[in-house]
């Protein structure tokens, strides 16, 4: 959520509504309070039961309540909810690429711009995709490129060096990563995964912020 949090801070028309126009990434602490603060203001009240409270523990931020939060301060934050049949699980990795490849091609706020990245959820786990690269020639295969939060600090930071050095590449998977910044379609092989992204990159208006408090996502079977 905060890398997210941290491409949407890049944008001004949107980072002066986050947060009250803060202008920083949040700690997890304070991510817990602002969460808890969406769900009494009636966001994803469906999904908040009488005991979910996030103040002060351990317990994992999901993607549907990162939508939350971000709805709440009139982010258009969207879900999609994919579910497979049993059975075939090669075509799964290629039916996810293909529609991450989609929400990133239509994030861009210019040709020039990079992708607004997505959240990739799955099995209690979430890595941040901020593009795709294609087998080439028939070497290698489908792939998305991520960050995983779960790598060391000092890994994450080399990580994040690199793609800095190559931003001009990176989206069209034009240029040679380090290998772990791969998420090849052969991976992607389990049967649910969730993906959090955003539509629209204004605002919403009073009245849409209202109407996205019932949280639904588009599902993909």
């Amino acid at each position: 959520l905060q890398m997210l949090i941290a491409s949407i801070l890049a944008l001004q028309n949107l980072s002066r509504v986050l947060f009250c126009g803060a202008g920083v990434v949040p700690t997890v602490a304070m991510l817990q309070r602002w969460i808890e603060l969406a769900w009494r203001a009636g966001f994803d009240s469906e999904g908040v039961g009488e005991d979910r409270a996030l103040i002060g523990t351990s317990k994992w931020i999901g993607v549907v309540d990162s939508c939350a939060l971000l709805r709440f301060f009139g982010i258009d934050a969207r879900l999609i909810d994919f579910d497979f049949p049993p059975g075939n699980a090669q075509s799964r990795g290629q039916s996810i690429i293909a529609r991450v490849a989609d929400l990133l091609a239509g994030a861009r706020q210019g040709s020039d711009s990079r992708p607004m990245p997505v959240v990739l959820q799955y099995s209690g786990h979430a890595v941040v995709v901020f593009g795709v690269a294609y087998a080439t020639n028939g070497v290698g295969e489908n792939s998305l490129l991520h960050l995983n939060p779960w790598w060391r600090p000092e890994e994450l930071l080399e990580s994040l060096l690199t793609l800095a050095d190559h931003a001009h590449t990176i989206s069209d998977g034009l240029q040679p990563l380090p290998s772990k910044l791969y998420l090849a379609a052969s991976q992607l092989k389990r049967k649910q995964y969730q993906v959090l992204y955003v539509g629209r990159l204004t605002p919403m208006s009073a009245t849409e912020r209202e109407d996205s408090k019932l949280i639904r996502s588009e599902r993909i079977a």
